[in-house]
């Protein structure tokens, strides 16, 4: 009983409306306002996932929408903030859209209030949504960290076998 009303509750939380839509667009993406921006992009990218678990086209196109307006290319928050708000499971779910969106599946409409016809059906639009999300995905594997190692892997296992040399000779 507890699971069904959290999750009745969460449902309703998760919800678009209104409010929420203008709550988005009034966060102020500045570094002092970086939990409540980190927050509503998590937000975003919770109702992204759930939009494209349930394939429901509308959520999808409401939550995308809200999340370029902040993070995006022309969004509200400027370069340095986006690096520091939007991880990688955020590009990751923004350039997902793209996927989705360069498959011209209908299922994405079956929800969304849309028709089929509404899908994107010129292979011209559908490999520029499929470039778009390329593009994410680059700039979001630009901003993984990268381990830095001295030397080529070989080397790096010969020195480590030889420490493992040195301690069994002790």
């Amino acid at each position: 009983m507890k699971r069904l009303l959290s999750s009745f509750a969460l449902g309703i939380l998760l919800l678009p409306s209104p409010a929420r839509a203008q709550e988005a667009q009034e966060i102020e993406c500045v570094p002092s306002n970086e939990a409540a921006v980190r927050a509503e992009v998590g937000r975003l990218v919770s109702e992204l996932k759930i939009a494209q678990y349930r394939a429901n086209m509308a959520l999808l196109e409401d939550s995308f929408g809200d999340l370029e307006a902040l993070v995006g290319a022309r969004g509200t928050c400027p370069e340095s903030m986006t690096v520091r708000v939007c991880d990688v499971e955020c590009y990751y779910q923004r350039a997902n859209v793209y996927r989705f969106r360069a498959t011209g599946l209908p299922l994405l409409n079956a929800k969304g209030g849309g028709t089929p016809d509404d899908a994107l059906t010129s292979p011209a639009e559908l490999l520029a949504q499929a470039t778009k999300g390329l593009e994410i995905v680059e700039q979001g594997i630009a901003r993984l960290p990268r381990q830095t190692s001295s030397g080529t892997g070989e080397e790096q296992k010969n020195i480590a076998f030889n420490r493992y040399l040195k301690a069994m000779a002790q």
